[in-house]
């Protein structure tokens, strides 16, 4: 049976709770109705941010909850002084304002909270400077931000990309505002972490930043690092602390971090290259200082290590604007650090060692604008992919501050043994780009040589190619998109190396073939002579064959010329060298002579105005796989003379065959585009069996039209 006193407790219990509802909601109906004026509020922070930002906003439902509660739905605030460009700097679904004074009558806020707010700030906006200045001014001692999204931008730079899970504590004393940023109380391993604190006086140009943070988004925060170091991260992860101040406008800073699988590019422009410098999936640390004046002047260092290996570099600009740095570079094994080199990932040998220092300075001399004082020692190095197979077993170089140089390096070129040797003086100009941007050009005169025991051309057969292969694609580019054409002498190869520079390269080889397999052609020696806007290559066969090459280049005008002369005298061949009646044949030995010419101010017009010449061509010996239809009488070993220019109608001029007892002259002839015809006479000799001499000779006549497979008889 139920208790009566039970009974009188639970009624008791229900009274107070009704009681307590009713206080509560009068208490509401009191203070929305008597003391607050949630409509004034609405449009005192409508006004006040219109007012003061100039920009347009937009609230929603405004609520008192009891005790001391107020909260604003829905607030956005434009980018512009209206919605029409759909670009808003701040975006909060609700905001809390904590009141005081409620009950004695004179409200105000004593906190705001706003979570889940999004903010996309441009440092070049007026109001990104200005924002203290409004928080100061509206006297609010404490604004907390729970759950923020930054995104931070400069001009169109991204600096901060959609930072998330963000939470802002700003606190006023007096006239110093301090801001707390974190986003969870302990750094959890494998988790993103920030902490950290900002504080400035309101006012001043003054203000310190310090930052603790694990794990970050490379993507995130790769363009504020960027600003800060020559590196932007892309992808990845990154830890490691940093810690700003400006005082009186001059700028201190420092940190370290360390990167994880880090992927980006350097902030650092490469001669005749258009692509960035990129790195793959680097993991290092990154020790960094740097200071910045008002006047522009500044001094930065970095030291960038990978277990043994090391980079360092020190960077200054002086009140002149003139610039100086250091570069120290060593490093065991190249091969650790291959990811952060702009090399090809195709690469199937890198490595060696390397001990580099490059100290150079900015003169202020247009003529002789940098001043290098620089050596490096190389140990060990092997480069090897589809292109190039080089070994440097020993190398150095040793450059003064006066310019001069000298480099030798042993090793070896696609395995035979190689020495390189240069030396000179050289210097740097300083130029401008059409967009007003500075770039240096090489200026001096210098002499290189190559010695080798064998160069294999097969070898460098990849480079052509590759060349003819790039030259093609951008002709055909050009002509699809209708890009106009670039002149030669405006050129980045031209540009950099080749308006103000002068020198000698000499190649000396014991032996040159076309093939590993094939014989030696000879002992081979090139000169390439070249000055300012033209060039001369001289160069010479000797010992198993005869031959010379004399050519001559003109590049400094809007038509470069090139001109080729050469002549060979039994050569050993032994390679398929010209298709007759559908079968390659092969020489045991070739003569020739022949000129080659074009010109043009692009590489169209190098195709357009293409001339090549061969007179007194001879195979000798000629070899053929297979079963071949001639519609002469040719035996294996037969010997074939003719004449050969393209352009030209026929390209086949005076065809000569020996073979046997066979002798024959003929003649090619055909319309453009049409298969060729050939006209031959000659005579066929009969030599009695006991002796060599002629007995009788029979005429030969013969007609018949070439195509690719087969010559046809007509």
């Amino acid at each position: 049976m139920e208790q009566p006193y039970f009974r009188k407790i639970s009624a008791l219990i229900v009274t107070l709770l009704l009681l307590s509802v009713a206080v509560k909601e009068g208490a509401e109906w009191y203070f929305v109705h008597r003391v607050l004026d949630l409509r004034g509020i609405k449009e005192l922070s409508r006004n006040f941010i219109n007012g003061e930002l100039g920009r347009a906003v937009a609230l929603g439902v405004v609520e008192f909850e009891f005790p001391n509660h107020v909260f604003i739905e829905d607030l956005k605030i434009s980018s512009e002084g209206d919605f029409a460009a759909q670009h808003l700097i701040l975006r909060a679904n609700k905001i809390e304002l904590v009141l005081r004074g409620l009950w004695k009558g004179t409200p105000s806020v004593k906190a705001i909270r706003v979570r889940n707010a999004q903010i996309y700030l441009d440092l070049e906006d007026r109001i990104s400077g200005e924002i203290l200045g409004y928080i100061h001014k509206i006297n609010i001692p404490e604004i907390l931000l729970e759950n923020t999204t930054v995104t931070l931008v400069k001009g169109g730079k991204v600096l901060l990309e959609e930072v998330r899970g963000v939470d802002f504590s700003i606190r006023k004393d007096g006239n110093r505002i301090n801001v707390g940023i974190s986003d969870s109380v302990f750094p959890w391993p494998g988790l993103r972490y920030v902490n950290g604190t900002f504080s400035t006086d309101v006012g001043s140009k003054g203000m310190s930043l310090a930052l603790d943070f694990r794990n970050a988004r490379a993507k995130a925060i790769g363009g504020l690092y960027s600003e800060l170091s020559p590196l932007l991260p892309r992808n990845g992860r990154i830890s490691g602390k940093a810690f700003l101040e400006v005082e009186d406008g001059i700028l201190k800073g420092n940190g370290k971090t360390e990167f994880s699988t880090v992927s980006g590019i350097v902030m650092q422009e490469l001669p005749l290259k258009e692509e960035p410098w990129e790195w793959r999936n680097v993991s290092l640390d990154h020790e960094w200082a740097r200071s910045s004046g008002k006047d522009g002047t500044y001094k930065e260092y970095h030291k960038l290590i990978n277990n043994e290996d090391s980079l360092e570099l020190s960077r200054e600009k002086g009140t002149k604007g003139l610039r100086n740095w250091e570069l120290k570079l060593d490093v065991s094994d190249l091969d650790r650090i291959r990811d952060f080199l702009p090399i090809s990932e195709q690469l199937e040998s890198f490595g060696g060692s390397l001990r580099l220092l490059c100290k150079g300075k900015e003169t202020g001399n247009s003529n002789d604008w940098i001043q290098l004082e620089s050596g490096f020692t190389l140990k060990h190095f092997r480069w090897k992919d589809a292109e190039l197979d080089l070994e440097v077993k020993e190398g150095s170089l040793n450059w003064d501050r006066n310019g001069s140089f000298r480099m030798e390096m042993i090793g070896s070129q696609f395995g035979f043994p190689a020495r390189w040797t240069s030396r000179g003086k050289a210097g740097f100009r300083r130029a401008f780009k059409g967009d007003g941007t500075p770039y240096y050009q090489v200026q001096g005169d210098f002499d290189t040589e190559l010695k080798t025991d064998s160069i294999v051309l097969e070898n460098y057969l990849p480079w052509y190619k590759r060349t003819r292969q790039e030259v093609r694609e951008e002709v055909r580019t050009r002509m699809e998109k209708l890009i106009p054409e670039i002149h030669f002498v405006r050129t980045p190869v031209y540009k950099y190396f080749l308006e103000f520079l002068t020198g000698n390269l000499k190649i000396d080889a014991k032996e040159l073939r076309l093939k590993s397999e094939l014989p030696n052609l000879g002992a081979l020696a090139l000169n390439l002579k070249f000055a300012p806007s033209q060039s001369r290559l001289e160069g010479k066969l000797s010992g198993v064959g005869e031959g010379k090459l004399s050519s001559y280049f003109t590049y400094g005008n809007d038509n470069p010329y090139f001109n080729f002369e050469f002549e060979g005298a039994d050569l050993p061949w032994k390679l398929a060298s010209f298709r007759f009646c559908g079968k390659d044949l092969t020489p045991e030995k070739i003569s020739a002579k022949g000129t080659v010419r074009f010109f043009g101010n692009n590489f169209l017009d190098f195709r357009d105005h293409f001339n090549m010449n061969l007179q007194e061509v001879l195979f000798k010996g000629v070899h053929w796989s297979g079963n071949a239809n001639f519609p002469l009488p040719l035996q294996p070993g037969f010997d074939m003379q003719f004449e050969y220019g393209d352009p030209g109608n026929p390209m086949l001029k005076n065809l000569v065959w020996k073979s046997g007892n066979f002798n024959g002259t003929g003649n090619a002839y055909g319309e453009e585009n049409s298969d060729l015809r050939y006209s031959v006479t000659g005579f066929t000799q009969t030599t009695s069996g006991d002796s060599a001499f002629t007995i009788s000779s029979v005429p030969f006549y013969s007609k018949f039209r070439e195509t690719r497979e087969i010559c046809v008889p007509e």
